[in-house]
């Protein structure tokens, strides 16, 4: 099988991560995803919100895509977790696949400041999609003198015939390649997100913090076109973001 991966703190997952997911899904035709919610990002410091709660809006989220299966391989909060070391794991996991670990080209563009990031290619497909304000060629030098010959570029539309045998190559080859994809996506804030309920909070006492309330709050908006309305609802069932 050939198996897509996304990991992050999904804090929380919202409609960019569904709309990422379902385009690199079909057009590298993959036979499914694994979203890997990680419980201690060794990059940042705004999961305030616990694994669990993260693992909940997820499962909510993708209850009807049944490509999308979730693991638990970061779910340990006493230890930072690196991407090599999990890409690593799921490799002895599915010893007889072949794996696509996703990332945007903000990432791709410090992969050198990962920890052993310049050896992940050398595990897996690497899949870059585009990023406003992100150049691949002009990438950081560490990262694109090592790994410039490594990379496939494919069109942004998923039905592109010129790219279909391109992509046919990929998954043939033995080598692990470098696939970045022309396709921009909108790019939501969860910081962002995560404001809109605070400051929903600050406004609202306890008893009138529901979703009636909140569709009347001013500052909506973004929250409302950004997440699917389950999400919204579990998050203020459940106070989060509120700290």
């Amino acid at each position: 099988m050939h198996i897509g991966i996304l990991g992050g703190s999904f804090n929380p997952l919202h409609n960019d991560h569904i709309e990422l997911l379902n385009y690199i899904y079909k057009k590298l035709s993959l036979d499914r995803f694994i979203l890997i919610p990680n419980a201690l990002p060794p990059h940042k410091t705004t999961c305030h919100v616990s694994f669990n709660d993260r693992v909940d809006m997820i499962n909510k989220t993708v209850e009807n895509l049944p490509y999308i299966t979730v693991s638990m391989v970061e779910q340990d909060d006493s230890i930072p977790h690196y991407s090599f070391d999990t890409i690593s794991e799921l490799k002895q996991q599915f010893k007889n696949d072949s794996l696509y670990f996703c990332m945007g080209m903000d990432s791709f563009n410090y992969l050198d400041k990962w920890y052993r990031g310049l050896q992940i290619p050398d595990l897996c497909n690497l899949v870059i999609t585009d990023r406003t304000g992100y150049d691949i060629e002009k990438s950081n030098s560490a990262v694109i003198e090592k790994l410039s010959d490594r990379i496939v570029k494919l069109e942004g539309k998923i039905d592109d015939l010129s790219d279909l045998e391109i992509i046919r190559e990929i998954k043939n080859s033995e080598q692990p390649k470098i696939i970045y994809l022309k396709k921009e996506f909108t790019d939501i804030s969860s910081s962002k997100i995560r404001t809109v309920f605070k400051d929903f909070y600050q406004k609202y006492s306890n008893s009138l913090q529901n979703f009636e309330n909140f569709k009347e709050f001013d500052s909506n908006y973004y929250v409302m076109q950004n997440l699917p309305e389950s999400i919204t609802r579990y998050i203020l069932e459940n106070r989060l973001y509120a700290d």
